[in-house]
């Protein structure tokens, strides 16, 4: 006996389950499998998954007859039966193919195949058929004891399946048969756990199939994908209670070799399955990282590294560098170098890593080169702006190859000055005149340095400077008038010039200078006076002869080249014109580097002239006193009886100071001195003058 609703195939109840058949013992789902039979026996083939093409039976085996022919017929050419063996033939045997041959001839065939008639099977509902009622059948007893026996082991039996039993007890008389009793044998493992097939292998995932097992042994029957990964990580899939033969979605990343194993549970146990090997498809790899700089950037090649893919998903097989859109590098290794690029320039980078399936691409990024010394630079050129000043032009640096620094400027080879980066001039002063200078100027970057070729500069003459003072010696009615050569002779000296005034010329020159330039210049020019020598470049002195005794004498000596004129300056009105920000002809001092725009320049000091010539450094030198001349004769009148009164003028030429008047009066030898004044003469001891006397007077 067995419960209502249960299947029975072949004497062996299964649950009933929808869409379900019998094959022989096996109760099998009829959309995933193909029951082929020959003779008494029946054999499970399981569907492939679609679209595959379909299947058909050839015996007990199964072939695809769009592919195959089946020698299952007894003549060629004749109707199907169950001749076959199980054998396929090729398609185009089809017509010689039979009685399991693929070229079978039945004239020359050693025997004679004959057609057996197919086992029939009882129809197989979907839902399957209830059992019935077994009848009663002698068998073979399964026990067989003496009647003092009254318990007994059956083995053999089937696990988890529906039996029914009965006691015949024999005696003399006859066997007697009692009631059959329905039992059942416990659950057990699985068995005949077959592995999964795999349906479906896409990029990300596998689909399977999980066949029911031979023998379930057991309900409920549980199932559990075990799954490992290619590296090594596992994990487990419960799949339920399911009926088996289930669609099942197995996730994993693209290009990842799997090992599937499908586990069969009942209450009892559990049996696993053979494992299945299957590989995702690949995709081009997943996180392409970005190249580097391997070390140091350098100014025209770059040395370039970069990390393999996050997610390669397959062997690497190459990598491709992008610099700028166009591929320069193709190969296996992650490194590089980059040669033939531009200084401090941007490059944008891209990385392709390909696989079997693709390339990605990674991230952009843009990598400078190092910078560089600039490139050739072009000679400045000059403009002499005075004897003491020149500006300098250069055009902008056609290849900085970085960041310019502010530009230095070069004299004779030395370091004068810098001019800002974006600055195309520069003024040079400080200068000498009438004298040959180089200049050059020098760009710079973090890279290096680079000069500019040189270029010459004349500067023009000027009068000369450095004069020293002059030395002047009076003796007698001389003056011996001498000077050194100027400290700057600012070119080719010519001559000397020495100017004499006395105090009366230079107060009137003086006052005549400060009259036409408002009041603005002190001090007499330097052509004021007399020019009492004008002589070769190799003189130095001078005597200057017949000068009035007891005179003082202003000399000033200038050096003359083919500029002009110089001369000692007076070093109170050099003092002033310095601490005002002058130079030393009381003109605004030149700047080493003039910048865009200068403040006004204060007014020149008042000991300048408004032509820059400052007051001129005289030496001062008296002659020598001598005896007076020019006197003239003196008036005297009677002042009384007894008194004579004498007056006189000092002399014209006093060529000294007078110390005192010598005063000779002649009628009695009486000679005396006065010293200035009128004289009132008197007698000797008071004697008083004989009336009406006659005196002479000399003066001297």
């Amino acid at each position: 006996m067995v419960p209502a609703g249960t299947a029975c195939c072949d004497g062996q109840a299964h649950p009933s389950l929808p869409g379900h058949a019998c094959c022989g013992a096996a109760y099998v789902a009829s959309s995933a499998t193909l029951c082929c039979a020959a003779g008494a026996s029946a054999r499970v083939h399981e569907l492939p998954p679609p679209p595959a093409a379909a299947v058909a039976c050839c015996g007990l085996a199964v072939y695809d007859p769009a592919a195959a022919s089946c020698p299952d017929r007894t003549a060629p050419g004749g109707p199907a039966s169950a001749c076959g063996r199980g054998d396929t033939c090729p398609l185009g045997a089809q017509a010689s193919a039979a009685c399991g041959q693929c070229d079978f001839a039945p004239a020359g065939a050693p025997a004679t195949c004959f057609e057996v008639p197919a086992v029939t099977r009882p129809p197989q509902p979907d839902h399957g058929a209830p059992c019935a009622p077994p009848a009663l059948v002698l068998q073979p007893p399964a026990y067989s004891g003496p009647p003092d026996v009254l318990a007994a082991a059956v083995a053999d039996l089937l696990p988890h399946t529906a039996y029914s039993a009965a006691l015949a007890v024999t005696t003399a008389a006859g066997t007697f048969l009692g009631r059959a009793t329905a039992f059942r044998t416990a659950a057990a493992a699985p068995t005949g756990v077959r592995p999964v097939v795999v349906a479906r292998v896409a990029a990300r995932g596998v689909e399977v199939w999980v066949p029911q097992p031979v023998r379930p042994n057991g309900h409920p029957l549980n199932y559990t994908l075990a799954v490992t990964g290619g590296d090594g990580a596992a994990f487990e899939l419960p799949l339920g209670t399911g009926p088996g033969v289930l669609p099942v979605t197995v996730p994993a990343p693209p290009h990842t070799l799997l090992h599937v194993v499908v586990r069969a549970c009942t209450p009892a146990g559990c049996t696993a399955s053979a494992a299945v090997r299957a590989r995702t498809l690949a995709e081009p790899p997943a996180g392409v990282q970005t190249a580097a700089v391997d070390g140091v950037a350098g100014a025209v090649a770059l040395p370039l590294f970069w990390a393999p893919p996050l997610q390669p998903y397959g062997a690497v097989l190459q990598y491709r560098l992008l610099v700028d859109g166009v591929q320069v590098y193709a190969g296996a290794a992650a490194r590089t170098a980059l040669p033939g690029l531009r200084p401090h320039t941007g490059y944008n980078v891209t990385v392709h890593a390909c696989n079997i399936a693709g390339c990605a691409a990674g991230p952009t990024i843009a990598l400078w080169t190092a910078q560089a010394p600039p490139g050739p630079l072009q000679a400045p050129t000059a403009v002499v702006v005075d004897a003491r000043t020149v500006t300098l032009a250069w055009p902008p640096v056609a290849a900085p190859h970085g960041i310019l620094a502010p530009f230095l400027v070069l004299r004779d080879g030395g370091v004068i000055g810098a001019a800002p980066a974006l600055a195309l001039s520069y003024r040079a002063g400080g200068l000498r005149p009438f004298r040959n200078y180089t200049f050059a100027y020098a760009a710079s970057t973090a890279g290096g340095t680079t000069r500019s070729p040189e270029v010459r500069v004349a500067t023009p003459a000027a009068p000369p400077e450095g004069m020293g003072a002059a030395r002047a010696v009076a003796s007698g009615q001389t003056v011996a008038v001498s000077w050194d050569a100027p400290a700057q002779p600012n070119g080719v000296l010519a001559a000397y010039r020495v100017h004499r005034m006395d105090d009366v010329q230079l107060a009137e020159a003086e006052a005549e200078a400060a009259a036409s330039s408002n009041g603005t210049a002190a001090g007499a020019p330097i052509d004021a006076g007399r020019l009492v020598f004008r002589g070769g470049a190799g003189t130095t002195t001078v005597i200057d002869q017949a000068l009035s005794p007891h005179t003082t004498y202003y000399y000033a000596v200038a050096a003359e080249n083919q500029a002009g004129i110089g001369y000692r300056q007076d070093m109170r009105c050099a003092l002033i014109c310095s601490h005002l920000g002058y130079g030393g002809c009381c003109l605004p001092a030149r700047l080493i580097a003039a910048p865009p725009a200068l403040p006004p320049s204060p007014p020149p000091p008042p000991c300048c002239h408004p032509t820059g010539s400052g007051a001129v450094a005289r030496t001062r030198v008296t002659t020598d006193e001598a005896a007076p001349a020019g006197m003239a004769s003196p008036s005297a009148e009677a002042a009384g009886a007894t008194a004579i009164s004498v007056r006189w003028l000092p002399p014209a030429a006093p060529n000294g100071a007078i110390l005192t008047y010598l005063l000779e009066a002649r009628q009695t030898e009486v000679s005396f001195f006065w010293g200035g004044g009128v004289l009132l003469l008197v007698p000797v001891a008071r004697t008083p003058f004989p009336p009406l006397a006659i005196w002479r007077t000399c003066p001297n």
